[in-house]
């Protein structure tokens, strides 16, 4: 899924973000940038935020900060879905390789009938 906005901005003016295709780099930059512009974590800036009050780029600085973190969060849930899919494709080819490796072992023998 492809997320893309258009925002206008006061300093920045028009400008298209493709969240997709910005490295971690640059989200974190991004991210970091709107901090230290309104000298608050997001969570702080949303809870104080008002749509009736809010000048035209604060609007749009607001959503274009909210998809920075929610593209970041993603990107992290999928990174750990990826990494519990690796982790369990290893455990079940060490299975296999254990499973294969004890396989004979676990074949019955023929018993030899013994004649005393």
């Amino acid at each position: 899924m492809i997320k893309r906005s258009v925002f206008e901005s006061s300093d920045k003016g028009r400008s298209d973000v493709i969240y997709s295709t910005l490295t971690p780099r640059q989200l974190d930059q991004r991210i970091k940038s709107y901090e230290e512009k309104y000298g608050m974590p997001f969570s702080r800036y949303r809870r104080q935020f008002s749509c009736d009050d809010a000048r035209p780029w604060e609007v749009s600085d607001y959503m274009d900060w909210e998809n920075l973190l929610q593209e970041r969060t993603e990107r992290g849930a999928r990174r750990q879905e990826a990494d519990a899919i690796q982790s369990v494709e290893n455990e079940s080819s060490f299975e296999t390789g254990l499973f294969r490796t004890c396989k004979s072992a676990m074949i019955p023998h023929k018993r030899r009938r013994v004649s005393l």
